[in-house]
């Protein structure tokens, strides 16, 4: 409701430095998104439109990410492959579960924080309340390393700014979806680079 929204606020206003924040949630894309819209000569052939819009063998990911007041913290965002296949037997792939995100928490978030009463940087963690993020595993383990976890009001994804980063992350591969069949690393990495501090 909009006291707690307002408490969350207040809260997270009472951090002199916003270098402490450090975002995490999840985000799911197509390998290759395009514009659902193509502009064709009148009359011409329209053979050639599925080469760009043919959904054939597009894999599907999810991105973990983290994101502070520069922008993704890249060596903490993880892309998990969803696998469409019933005897993909790779334990990387598939869902954001509970198991899997405390694996992230562990071997990539945790790495990059900072200690909080030393005032470090990354030492404040914000995410939103979904079950995956609420194991309590996760808060002993963030709080291990010498942060602090704290979770965003419920159905307020507004407030958590990563929300803003993913919108131009998706909006990039939007715009180079070509280059993205060739190689989605690539322009992953890229798509990850062009939210900045001035974003």
């Amino acid at each position: 409701d909009g006291r707690e929204r307002q408490q969350f606020l207040d809260y997270c206003s009472s951090f002199p430095d916003p270098n402490v924040f450090i975002d995490v949630d999840e985000t799911s894309r197509k390998q290759i998104e395009s514009r659902k819209r193509a502009y064709l000569q009148r009359g011409g052939e329209h053979n050639d439109i599925s080469e760009y819009f043919d959904p054939t063998g597009q894999k599907s990911y999810t991105l973990i990410g983290a994101a502070n007041i520069h922008g993704f913290v890249n060596s903490a965002c993880r892309l998990i492959e969803r696998s469409k296949d019933a005897h993909d037997l790779d334990e990387t792939h598939g869902t954001v579960d509970s198991d899997t995100f405390l694996a992230y928490v562990i071997n990539d978030l945790v790495p990059v924080l900072g200690n909080f009463e030393r005032g470090e940087p990354n030492s404040v963690v914000l995410m939103d309340n979904a079950t995956t993020h609420t194991d309590p595993e996760v808060r002993r383990v963030i709080e291990a390393a010498g942060a602090l976890l704290v979770y965003t009001p419920v159905c307020s994804p507004d407030l958590i700014y990563i929300e803003y980063d993913f919108r131009m992350y998706k909006s990039y591969l939007r715009r180079h979806f070509q280059e993205a069949r060739d190689n989605l690393m690539q322009v992953h990495i890229n798509a990850l680079a062009c939210v900045t501090y001035k974003d």
